[in-house]
């Protein structure tokens, strides 16, 4: 009974972090399915943000919420992490109530915004700053260790640093990719590599895959 009540704030922490991981992880795929089916949306938008203004707006500013209420809910193994954590979600609070520019594709908008352009660019820097903290964390505070470094431990070292280099590469190639085109919505593909990388960090730090093996 003793080791139960010991060990439940570990299993609600990991069950925290692998919800945040799996909403993460799996956001724009909702949005894209949903605008499908429920907006007849089949145009794939310029970005995530885009989605707000589809028929899948209220899952996008949803599942940003939740995000966001985990991460300033979510308790770290030091006062660094928690400060990140609650910076990152209050970033995503502000992402979700400061809509980006206008949506302009007509045959998946369906609501209207006054557009101001300090929001735009509002919601625009507090997005990258809400993957740069998540970048930071992932490369830097989920790598601590403060016990034994097990095989597994070692091995999601290697995915965290790799899921962080994955968010800041992607943020590093949407304005290089607008400027020279190689591709067409660079922007809602660089954002669901970086959007995955988030979710799969998350998910490792919840030991969702490569859980370190009981002895005894």
């Amino acid at each position: 009974m003793v080791e139960q009540f010991i060990n439940q704030p570990f299993d609600t922490f990991q069950r925290l972090r692998k919800s945040v991981g799996f909403l993460a992880f799996t956001l724009p795929l909702i949005l894209l399915i949903y605008a499908a089916v429920f907006g007849e949306c089949k145009t794939i938008q310029y970005s995530l943000s885009d989605y707000y203004y589809t028929a899948s707006g209220d899952v996008f500013v949803g599942v940003i919420l939740s995000i966001s209420f985990f991460l300033i809910a979510y308790k770290g193994y030091d006062r660094v992490d928690q400060w990140l954590t609650n910076a990152a979600g209050f970033c995503a609070v502000l992402v979700a109530l400061l809509p980006a520019g206008q949506n302009m594709n007509e045959q998946c908008s369906v609501r209207d915004v006054e557009e101001f352009a300090w929001r735009s660019t509002a919601h625009n820097v507090l997005a990258v700053l809400f993957f740069l903290i998540l970048a930071y964390m992932s490369y830097f505070q989920f790598t601590k260790t403060s016990g034994n470094m097990t095989i597994q431990k070692v091995d999601r070292n290697k995915i965290y640093r790799i899921c962080a280099i994955f968010m800041i590469v992607a943020l590093a190639l949407i304005p290089i990719f607008s400027v020279i085109s190689i591709f067409p919505k660079v922007i809602f593909w660089m954002e669901w590599v970086a959007m995955a990388a988030f979710g799969f960090s998350w998910l490792t730090k919840g030991e969702f895959i490569l859980a370190d093996k009981e002895v005894g």
